[in-house]
């Protein structure tokens, strides 16, 4: 593996989940015009540079994606946006690396939401952007792949 090509990959990742965050914390919603170049651009990286890999990394953001589409109708609690970042992050992690970027997000966005409950500064029913979370999950998998 070329470290650089690592390196590349994330900073696409970084130039559009980052400001997709900070929308998504301001305005409660992921835009498209950031999360569908951002699946693109992973997408046409990964193909320039390592053609194996797309197929798995494609299957890890459809499955990804079919299964925030789950969450949402079954809950309501996950916006359209959320489905497309989380299909960027199954492209940018793979199929490994998603599932702990996942398991991370939410147990993040659990942690959070208590101590703001705790601090009376979130009530029942009020909701917190997700965006963030799964920003801040894929990153910390991609550390975690690329340092392992």
């Amino acid at each position: 593996m070329n470290n650089w090509k690592e390196l590349v990959l994330l900073f696409i990742f970084l130039a559009f989940s980052i400001p997709a965050a900070i929308i998504d914390l301001r305005e409660y919603r992921l835009p498209d015009r950031l999360t569908l170049p951002l699946f693109f651009l992973l997408a046409l990286w990964i193909a320039l540079t390592n053609l194996r890999a797309l197929p798995f990394s494609l299957m890890a953001a459809a499955v990804a994606a079919v299964f925030f589409l789950f969450i949402r109708f079954t809950t309501k609690g996950l916006g359209l946006g959320d489905v497309k970042l989380a299909l960027c992050i199954g492209l940018f992690c793979g199929p490994w690396l998603t599932i702990f970027a996942f398991l991370l997000a939410s147990f993040t966005g659990l942690f959070v939401a208590l101590f703001l409950v705790l601090r009376g500064k979130l009530v029942k029913h009020q909701k917190i952007p997700f965006g963030p979370f799964l920003v801040f999950g894929a990153i910390a998998a991609w550390v975690v792949g690329f340092i392992w």
